[in-house]
């Protein structure tokens, strides 16, 4: 708008003397500009980002957010709301699906002001978490950092960014960053020890247990062999750590760069996210170099297989053509695919085993959380991820304070736990659990996620929900009446299942447990059972066994005196020779006393 020109005429009167009888005199006055505001960002279900440019000569705004287009009905604390010298403002307290209007007024030191036009912006609708993870504590105190290993909660950490699970044994290694430290926790009993490096020592020397030195690792990785390998992300290096906690460097120098090489020929620039295959190459999230880079260790070679060197992007395509806006976390799946959290692009990549870049899901550059299938999801700078033996990926949220899940069949992304834009630090069950900036991740393959609840301080534990499934089948029996008889099934899932059996299709009243036995079985009891095992995520029937019961048989001796004196044919039996042979000798007896 810049300036505004206002004509003034000036008419002779009898008290003042001009030296014309008439005179027109243009004065320039300073005019604000009104603010240009910009369509919404960071939209969720309970909040967005209200933008607008900067106004030449403003010294401070006021924001106004309505339900209505007219500013009739205001949101509580958004009337002439001043947030100061800045040009934008997260609007929070919010309802799901519910369309919103806003509107910035500059304001100059002299109180004038000028409002910008009114921008409108709808909520997303509110998540319902189907399948949700149930998620508790393992180890350490919410909002309460140290360097203490112990059991459980009386263990502490310093803002852990980096987790994998598990070795051989089924343990958990974390990162924890600001201890400088690679710590070791044992899930049956939540024991944490420190395996490498020293709690505020940084540095990059090589040793063995805390004689070794790192400075702000980020992310870890474990082998087949139960080598531990770190990101060592202000060292610019890839270190290696064996079981006994010895620390070597594997790749990498104290000096930032992006070349391919071998071992310390090779350089990196903040490497934060990591991961191994099943042929134990590693795989690095090279941050600031936006490249995606392949470490083999039997080697010590490192070459990058997507991304271009400091060239930020969003762009999918092959190898170094394709783009990434600081990627921070990586996944490898069996098939050689490798999953990338995109992390300032608000995406999940992923980079087939030929090297071509695809968008999995999220939208580029829009920050959100919803649920959606592929690009209809929203994600708010992820920071990692993990993948299970199915090919299902799992994200850590980070800006959106949730786990999310990205179904392998479907791209469908679904929240598994947390509140997007509501940090916390409780345990539960989906939006019953709140994290705070959650920044590490991994799966096993029981179907347990390990988190590193970042700014928490603490090492959390997820429990996927599983629908029931039989892993043993009930077996036909055949016995004789009288006998009793038991049929039993095993059977998994989370929550744990219930059981009810059935005889012939009619549920048998009181049936309820894994097995279903019958202490004396009759004819009546002959035919076919089954059993249903069910659980909040569905329910399974199991095959049909089949009970068949003979009749009992019954055994006799000696004849049958209702049979009359008749009958003969065959040899006679020993008794009958028995009492012939005795009566002879009792004749004989006799005769001899006479």
């Amino acid at each position: 708008m810049g300036t505004q020109t206002l004509s003034v005429t000036f008419t002779p009167n009898d008290t003042v003397n001009y030296t014309t009888a008439t005179a027109t005199q243009s004065l320039v006055v300073a005019a604000l500009p009104a603010p240009v505001a910009g369509a919404a960002g960071d939209v969720i279900a309970n909040r967005f980002t209200a933008t607008w440019s900067p106004v030449t000569g403003a010294t401070g705004y006021r924001i106004d957010v309505s339900t209505s287009s007219s500013f009739s009905n205001f949101v509580s604390g958004y009337q002439s709301l001043n947030v100061g010298n800045v040009t934008s403002v997260n609007v929070t307290g919010l309802s799901a699906g519910t369309t919103y209007y806003y509107r910035i007024e500059a304001y100059d030191s002299a109180g004038n002001g000028i409002d910008s036009s009114t921008i409108s912006v709808t909520t997303t609708p509110a998540i319902v978490i189907s399948t949700p993870l149930t998620v508790s504590t393992l180890a350490g105190q919410a909002l309460t950092l140290g360097s203490a290993d112990g059991t459980g909660s009386a263990a502490r950490f310093y803002y852990p960014s980096g987790i994998v699970a598990t070795d051989s044994s089924g343990n958990v290694y974390v990162a924890d960053t600001d201890n400088d430290t690679i710590r070791k926790v044992v899930p049956s009993t939540g024991v944490v020890t420190t395996l490498a490096g020293a709690p505020g020592l940084a540095g990059s020397a090589d040793g063995t247990g805390s004689n070794a030195r790192f400075h702000s690792p980020s992310g870890v990785a474990v082998d087949s062999s139960g080598n531990v390998y770190v990101a060592d992300t202000l060292n610019n290096t890839i270190r290696l750590v064996s079981p006994a906690g010895v620390v070597s460097t594997l790749a990498g120098s104290s000096s930032a760069g992006s070349s391919d090489g071998t071992g310390t020929g090779a350089r990196f620039y903040g490497p934060q996210g990591l991961a191994a295959d099943s042929s134990n190459n590693i795989y690095v999230a090279d941050t600031n170099n936006q490249t995606v880079r392949k470490l083999v260790p039997s080697t010590g070679v490192v070459t990058t297989i997507a991304g271009g060197a400091g060239l930020a992007g969003r762009a999918d395509g092959s190898g170094t053509g394709a783009r990434f806006n600081f990627p921070s976390g990586v996944a490898a799946d069996t098939s050689g695919n490798v999953y990338v959290a995109d992390t300032e692009n608000n995406l999940i990549r992923s980079i087939s085993s030929a090297g071509v870049v695809s968008t999995v899901a999220g939208q580029a550059g829009f920050s959100g959380g919803a649920d959606g299938t592929g690009t209809a999801a929203t994600f708010d700078g992820p920071s990692a991820v993990a993948v299970d033996s199915s090919g299902n990926i799992y994200v850590a949220d980070t800006g959106n304070f949730t786990i999310r899940i990205v179904v392998a069949s479907t791209k469908a992304t679904t929240t598994l736990a947390g509140v997007a834009g509501t940090s916390g630090s409780s345990d539960g069950t989906g939006s019953a659990a709140l994290f705070f900036q959650p920044a590490g991740l991994s799966a096993d393959n029981s179907g347990n996620l390990y988190i590193a609840d970042t700014n928490n301080h603490t090492i959390r534990l997820g429990l996927l929900q599983q629908a029931p499934k039989i892993e043993t089948q009930p077996q036909s029996q055949t016995v004789t009446a009288g006998s009793s008889v038991q049929f039993s099934v095993t059977a998994t899932g989370r929550p744990t299942p219930t059981y009810q059996w059935y005889f012939g299709g009619t549920a048998i009243s009181g049936a309820t447990g894994s097995s279903y036995s019958i202490t004396s079985a009759q004819s009546a009891n002959a035919g076919s059972y089954t059993v249903t095992v069910t659980n909040s995520m569905g329910s399974v029937t199991s095959s049909a066994a089949t009970l068949t019961v003979n009749a009992a048989t019954t055994t006799t001796t000696g004849s049958d005196s209702s049979s009359g004196g008749g009958g003969g044919g065959g040899a006679p039996g020993w008794w009958f020779c028995g009492s012939l042979l005795l009566l002879s000798l009792v004749r004989q007896a006799v005769r001899r006393r006479k």
